[in-house]
């Protein structure tokens, strides 16, 4: 392919919102737009995407020069029929199965399958919620022939024509797969059959082939493709939005480790392939979308809760909420927040959010707020602090932490960080979406030939090192954190 103005189109189906970027080949923005997702419904993503999308700037670039993919949240899917018409509303990752279910599940003789392949089953996981819908919907159920990530399900309905059928070779990429049921261990994932098995879920013709991110997938002839201006564009496969974010922050080498804080916050660290992955609880693997592994976790909704708080608890804008918890700089008596425990480390549906050492005291308004700002910051960034030293002791000491967020913008925010981490930090400038998604593509179309030359779509704002004397403040409660978390988890579940 010539790679004269070669344009990159990045769609991210996210939890709150949808974000469509075009680039050039060397990472530079060309276009970016976003809207809110309000209501998670196919037909919802199809309009705020045709609303948002750069159809005038698109519709005049020859089809040769244009590559699509898309990111999306892990553990949604799709269940469609042979013409890939959704049969029901999309199952959302944030939807919960009962625990009865998920305990059935662990009685099977699978299940160790299936942790020992990287992944684990909670309430969220899709099997459970999967194995409900089809106990409870048995004759629409029959009529599914596909069941399919959100992402796949988008990329297809990009590629396919309607009325073409959906029967032969439909894939998905090796990253949407995990939380579904799949073994990523392998040097060619695959599902985890006999899980199905037991689930009474039939797998041999539900679930598509597992392929690489990146993979070429076809040209886009569908009528939606016409529609947006890139008809005969070259679509590949896509991955998750964790995933895409890891790549985004410069996750390319062995013990690159980096946080990409959002509605969710996700820790992520480079493994070199190996046979044996340590296994810890409070994390799992994603094959790495070019080479190793990426072990990490996501978080209970910190950054979704720290917004709901700020503006509608202490009822301030987060442009003025922020400068508070810096201004009114008290870490020996500010309050301390914990966020909920319906995911890792605890997958624990009954932990809400909590917050200790909460004490009146005579000061007026603006201060008071400050403090308890200042304690859901640092409550969010000790959680951070909790991944670093998993990964340090089940894999090689980190040097620095990448991190991506909204939040970077606020530099108080970034030396709490660095000091509570205790290691330097490297803020990568927030993409709309994450290019990191195109990256294996590019490398599958021979547009960049290694890793290494991918490190050039990533752009660095800036390095920050730690305050030894901030660090020093916080490093008894560093210690103390996590147990005085656990500690909380027996409240919840007290009689």
């Amino acid at each position: 392919m010539d790679d004269t103005d070669v344009h990159l189109i990045g769609i991210e189906l996210g939890t709150s919102g949808l974000r469509v970027a075009v680039y050039d080949l060397d990472g530079n923005i060309i276009a970016a737009k976003e809207t809110e997702i309000k209501e998670q419904t196919t037909n919802n993503w199809l309009t705020s995407l045709i609303s948002i999308f750069p159809t005038e700037l698109l519709k005049n670039v020859p089809s040769e020069k244009k590559i699509l993919t898309v990111d999306g949240t892990s553990g949604s899917v799709i269940f469609v029929d042979k013409y890939g018409e959704p049969l029901f509303p999309p199952l959302m990752y944030f939807e919960k199965a009962k625990k009865e279910t998920v305990a059935r599940l662990y009685e099977s003789e699978s299940i160790k399958e299936l942790i020992n392949g990287g992944s684990k089953i909670s309430t969220t996981s899709p099997l459970p919620k999967i194995m409900e819908l089809k106990q409870e919907n048995p004759q629409v159920f029959q009529n599914v022939y596909w069941i399919i990530p959100s992402t796949t399900w988008l990329l297809y309905t990009l590629l396919m024509k309607k009325n073409k059928t959906w029967t032969d070779n439909i894939q998905t990429d090796w990253t949407n797969s995990l939380k579904l049921g799949a073994d990523i261990t392998k040097s060619r994932p695959e599902w985890i059959h006999s899980i199905f098995e037991e689930a009474k879920i039939a797998s041999d013709f539900l679930l598509p082939q597992i392929v690489a991110p990146g993979t070429p997938m076809g040209v886009a002839e569908s009528e939606l493709a016409e529609k947006l201006g890139i008809s005969n564009a070259t679509i590949c496969q896509g991955m998750t939005d964790g995933t895409a974010g890891s790549l985004t922050m410069g996750l390319l080498h062995p013990n690159d480790t980096g946080i990409n804080v959002g509605s969710t916050t996700v820790p992520k660290i480079v493994v070199e392939e190996k046979e044996d992955l340590p296994i810890h609880p409070a994390i799992y693997y994603h094959r790495h979308p070019i080479k190793g592994y990426l072990a990490g976790s996501a978080t209970g909704a910190a950054g979704t809760f720290f917004r709901w708080f700020i503006e509608q608890i202490i009822g301030l804008p987060l442009e003025e909420a922020i400068p508070l918890a810096e201004k009114y700089d008290s870490p020996e008596n500010e309050c301390l927040f914990f966020p909920q425990g319906d995911r890792s480390p605890f997958d624990d549906p009954q932990m809400g959010a909590a917050f200790l050492n909460m004490w009146p005291a005579d000061s007026e308004s603006q201060q008071a707020r400050g403090n308890l700002i200042r304690g859901l910051i640092a409550g969010m960034t000790l959680t951070e602090s909790i991944y670093i030293k998993i990964f340090e002791e089940l894999f090689e000491p980190i040097s620095e932490v990448k991190i991506l967020a909204k939040s970077t913008k606020w530099p108080f925010w970034n030396k709490l960080r660095a000091s509570i981490y205790e290691k330097p930090i490297r803020i990568v400038q927030e993409k709309t979406p994450n290019i990191g998604a195109l990256m294996p593509a590019l490398l599958q179309l021979k547009l960049y030939k290694s890793p290494q030359d991918l490190e050039k779509l990533i752009r660095y704002q800036e390095k920050v090192d730690p305050d030894p004397n901030l660090a020093d403040l916080y490093k008894d409660k560093k210690q103390r954190y996590y147990g005085q978390w656990q500690t909380l988890k027996k409240v919840y579940h007290a009689t």
